[in-house]
Parts: C-alpha cells; sequence; structure tokens
C-alpha cells in the first residue's frame, strides 16, 4: 500500500515522508529515530549549571503571552521548583504550549 493510500496522509505529508525514502506502509514500520535523548536527571535549583540538561518538577505560577510586532508568539512562564528557587522559560512561536500549561 502507498503512503498516500494510507488515512490521514494527505497529498503534502506524502511527499514529504517519499523526501526521507518512506513510499510504501511498510517503510513506516522500519524508519527509527537518528537518536535518543536520555531524560536529565533532577537537580535542585542552587545546583543548575549553564549548559548542562537538568530536569526538575515545578509548579507554574505565572503565564504571560506577547505577540511581536512582527507577529511572532512569545509564551514566557514562571515556575517554582519545588526544591525552591524560581525559573523562568521561554518559547517562542508555540501558542499552542499554553493550553497545556495551566497556573499551578
Amino acid at each position: 500500500m502507498a503512503i498516500g493510500d494510507l488515512p490521514d496522509i494527505d497529498h503534502v505529508r506524502a511527499a514529504q515522508l517519499q523526501r526521507l525514502g518512506l513510499r510504501r506502509a511498510q517503510d513506516l514500520l522500519f524508519f527509527f529515530p537518528r537518536g535518543y535523548e536520555e531524560v536529565a536527571r533532577q537537580v535542585p535549583t542552587e545546583h543548575f549549571q549553564e549548559g548542562q540538561r537538568v530536569s526538575f518538577a515545578a509548579t507554574v505560577v505565572e503565564l504571560d503571552e506577547r505577540v511581536t510586532q512582527s507577529g511572532k508568539h512569545l509564551l514566557g512562564v514562571q515556575v517554582c521548583p519545588d526544591a525552591g528557587g524560581a525559573v523562568r522559560l521561554l518559547w517562542f512561536n508555540q501558542p499552542f504550549r499554553k493550553q497545556s500549561l495551566g497556573s499551578g
């Protein structure tokens, strides 16, 4: 079965997949990611270092969404990690993130 014959695969997506060398439904089953990233270990905020990958659990305190003059979206999120401190997170051009990040 050709990729374009699969449900929910329109002609645009079929063309993108064909550029990756995927022409048949079977090809999708054997197309694996190029690499994997391990989840970083949880670190208290006082031990954060620039350039280091970390994981932390936090509570969302404030959401700040802005649209720049050029029409780009900027979502700023203030969180308080469970270990204390405060962290500001920024997402560029991803306004859909606001739905998954509610206050509290």
